[in-house]
């Protein structure tokens, strides 16, 4: 199974930093996260 399946958001974003674009800055876009519950806490 990919572990990345059953990760949630912040897990996912901890992996892609760390294993993808390790040292790097890197900025993340949103779209339409107004749709999301909860999307401002």
């Amino acid at each position: 199974m990919n572990k990345m399946k059953l990760a949630g958001f912040n897990e996912i974003l901890e992996y892609y930093h760390e294993n993808i674009n390790a040292g790097q800055d890197c900025y993340y876009f949103f779209d339409e996260v107004q749709y999301a519950q909860d999307w401002d806490r």
